[in-house]
């Protein structure tokens, strides 16, 4: 019986450090380093107590800032064999490896990188492909507010300003067949609707070929709806206002993509939504 235990308190500690992230859009991470070079690691030194280490890179190419410096260093938390803490998170840095470094500056005013949840990898093992090698050369040339965004990491996450609750009692109630909706609003930087379309017109928006985001709103693809879909969309038009979306590093506004989900229950005929 003790046997069966341990193997299920090993089981639940490795569901609980599961490690379950994404990368961030590498143009976005690009934009929000501090610097993005690639080359050597030539130095791994730890401190005495054996919590963290000291990484020292070699830059063979900086795609961000210039040519310089020739050398940056990190400080790393160590292994989970030096802290005693172990987690499907864990990642380290060996001496004579190759990465590409996203560097950013952490709370702490120190250059930082993530190994795990970032575009920073191990090029020795993981090459660079030809499209995420497109955002390096192009990194310097991206306008942040050029796009449209969604999810990304980064930013604020807006809500309606317009009051819904009373909106959606607007909705026609009748006997549909179909009671399930995903509409996508689109909202200038300005907090201002500026469309609405279902979730099944994937090519409503331009998508640039080099850093993979939005840029134009172009609604010319037909779409076969239901009738409750198209219903959702004419009670989506009339959310008109939302919050203005802004980037966390710059403050600046930004044009997005959000949607909303809508249901109708038949018996009651009230609509419901969720954001």
């Amino acid at each position: 019986m003790k046997y069966i235990v341990i193997i299920t308190t090993l089981l639940f500690t490795s569901v609980a450090f599961a490690c379950s992230c994404d990368s961030p859009n590498p143009a976005l991470e690009f934009y929000d380093s501090e610097y993005v070079f690639e080359r050597t690691v030539i130095s791994k030194i730890y401190a005495k107590n054996f919590q963290t280490y000291t990484v020292t890179f070699d830059i063979s190419r900086h795609y961000k800032n210039g040519a310089t410096p020739e050398t940056l260093s990190f400080i790393l938390k160590s292994e989970s064999k030096y802290t005693n803490e172990w987690t499907s998170c864990d990642w380290s840095v060996q001496s004579d490896q190759k990465w590409l470094v996203y560097a950013y500056l952490g709370n702490d005013e120190l250059l930082n990188f993530d190994g795990i949840c970032s575009n920073s990898r191990r090029i020795d093992c993981y090459p660079t492909n030809d499209s995420k090698q497109k955002i390096l050369d192009n990194g310097n040339d991206f306008v942040l507010g050029n796009y449209i965004y969604r999810h990304e990491y980064g930013f604020t996450h807006p809500k309606p300003i317009t009051e819904i609750d009373s909106i959606i009692e607007l909705g026609k109630k009748q006997i549909y067949k179909n009671t399930f909706a995903v509409v996508k609003m689109y909202v200038d930087k300005n907090g201002n609707l500026q469309g609405v379309i279902n979730s099944k017109n994937y090519s409503a928006f331009k998508i640039d070929k080099i850093f993979n985001l939005p840029y134009e709103y172009n609604p010319k693809e037909k779409i076969e709806l239901s009738e409750f879909e198209k219903e959702a969309i004419e009670v989506a038009k009339k959310i008109k206002k939302w919050e203005i979306k802004y980037h966390k590093k710059t403050g600046l506004a930004v044009a997005y993509i959000t949607s909303i989900i809508f249901q109708y229950d038949t018996i009651s005929m009230k609509w419901s939504y969720e954001l």
